[in-house]
């Protein structure tokens, strides 16, 4: 028993701690792992501010296009404030079971408003720095301008066809 003893003490005592060349493996690979991470982390931090910047005013272009597209599938008659094309417009139209239905499009503060007959009000654009509506024949032009997280603006204009407007 003393010689299992003696043996066990002397294997405890030769592997008391690390020794030098453990210590500094183990930094490296710390470092080194480390300096992956953070360039990694700052390439998605990067890439998250060219999304904001550079998608979501085409969100907000194509969220607008969309409801005002639809409107348009539908839209029998069109209004503008003072009689003169401008930043606002009313469409209306009657709804399958010949209910009146109307969609006013105007600008408050930043955003593209759609309020409906009943008074529900939709942001449909955000950051919006102008807006346009003008009708010939039977083709709405429809200019949009956000302005970007960079200071910068963006213009698109849209042109549905309103087959139903009399």
């Amino acid at each position: 028993m003393t010689g299992r003893l003696a043996f066990l003490n002397r294997v405890r005592d030769s592997e008391a701690g690390f020794t030098l060349i453990e210590v500094v493996i183990a930094v490296t690979i710390i470092t080194t792992t480390m300096g992956l991470l953070s360039g990694a982390f700052f390439q998605a931090v990067s890439l998250q501010r060219f999304w904001i910047s550079d998608v979501s005013p085409s969100r907000q272009f194509n969220r607008a296009a969309s409801w005002i597209g639809q409107d348009a599938l539908s839209v029998e008659a069109i209004t503008f404030p003072g009689g003169q094309p401008g930043n606002s417009a009313t469409f209306a139209w009657t709804d399958f079971f010949d209910n009146p239905r109307s969609a006013a499009y105007t600008v408050s503060g930043e955003n593209l408003v759609r309020t409906d007959g009943v008074g529900t009000a939709i942001v449909v654009a955000r950051g919006v720095s102008g807006v346009t509506f003008s009708l010939t024949n039977k083709v709405l032009t429809f200019t949009l301008s956000i302005q970007t997280y960079g200071g910068q603006s963006e213009t698109r204009t849209f042109n549905p066809f309103l087959g139903r407007l009399q």
